[in-house]
């Protein structure tokens, strides 16, 4: 008995080795502050013993394994696995959903594994926006030296863009018309009508359901110039110009997305004009403030994942 007891317990301990789960790596579920994770631990301990989770407090990373929720959307990454389905935050359907995408049959070891595509693949877009704002005030010279301020001038505006999308980026073209705006007064009132052609490349943050967009654009404005009154032909102005804007979007149905927001045109000089010989010059401010309202469709689309078998 003396030399079969020292064999005991190490039987023993290489029959639980065996028999207990692996826990070389937890799988990291990350959660916005420590409420939400007090309340994550207790409900996986209670739905789900012995479970692989690591409940951890921070911003998601997207590019390793593990669990987030941007407010919309559950995404699992775990191997080649990519799981994602619409939630509404309840954390016990979460860890429900979790635990039956992980008892899905793992893949065998085969050595290098690519890594797991992105769930939202990059697509075309393309917008429309309507709206209008104004040009600021613009001042005239007299014969004297003075300036006189004359009032903003209200515009309307039509715009068509579009590009290729990304979940956090936009690259695209905008082109834009503007018209309905007056310089002057009296005798000396001219119209103007401006087309811009702009590249445009845009910053996207995620916020639930809502996404909101920084554009910044890069182009030429043209503008006609004619006078009120009087036969004279019109003239042409063409300079660079900057524009900036910022806009909220929200899904109205499956790939289009109602928004709005404001905007601001730059150019890189103001435009001088004169109507007549002997008018006195005016000069137009190179600053317009716009606001409008669009419709955008297509963008980035959740990729097609095909689904493993589940055997249990």
């Amino acid at each position: 008995m003396d030399a079969v007891s020292p064999r005991v317990p190490a039987l023993l301990l290489l029959i639980l080795a065996l028999l207990a789960p692996s826990v070389a790596s937890a799988l990291p579920w990350w959660v916005e502050d420590t409420g939400d994770a007090e309340q994550l631990r207790a409900l996986l301990d209670a739905l789900w013993p012995g479970h692989p989770v690591e409940v951890v407090v921070g911003e998601a990373d997207f590019g390793k394994e593990g669990v987030s929720f941007d407010g919309g959307e559950l995404v699992l990454v775990s191997g080649d696995r990519v799981r994602f389905s619409r939630s509404d935050g309840d954390l016990a359907t979460q860890v429900a959903l979790v635990r039956s995408w992980l008892r899905e049959t793992a893949v065998t070891d085969r050595g290098w594994v690519p890594p797991a595509p992105d769930a939202v693949r990059p697509g075309p877009f393309a917008a429309v926006f309507l709206g209008g704002g104004a040009r600021l005030p613009s001042t005239a010279t007299t014969s004297t030296g003075d300036f006189v301020l004359g009032p903003a001038s209200p515009t309307a505006l039509l715009s068509v863009g579009g590009g290729w999308s990304w979940r956090h980026a936009r690259v695209g073209a905008l082109a834009g018309l503007t018209f309905g705006e007056r310089a002057g007064l009296g005798s000396q009132a001219v119209t103007l009508t401006r087309f811009l052609g702009a590249a445009t490349v845009s910053v996207v943050a995620h916020a639930g359901e809502l996404r909101l967009e920084n554009t910044l654009g890069l182009g030429v404005r043209i503008a006609s110039i004619r006078a009120v009154q009087g036969e004279s032909k019109a003239a042409v102005r063409a300079l660079p110009g900057v524009s900036v804007a910022v806009r909220l979007w929200g899904p109205i149905s499956d790939g289009v997305w109602f928004g709005g927001g404001l905007g601001a045109g730059f150019d890189t000089a103001a435009v001088a004009i004169r109507v007549g010989e002997a008018a006195v010059p005016m000069l137009l401010s190179p600053v317009t403030v716009t606001g409008n309202i669009g419709v955008l469709f297509g963008g980035p689309r959740q990729r097609a994942i095909t689904p493993t078998h589940n055997f249990l």
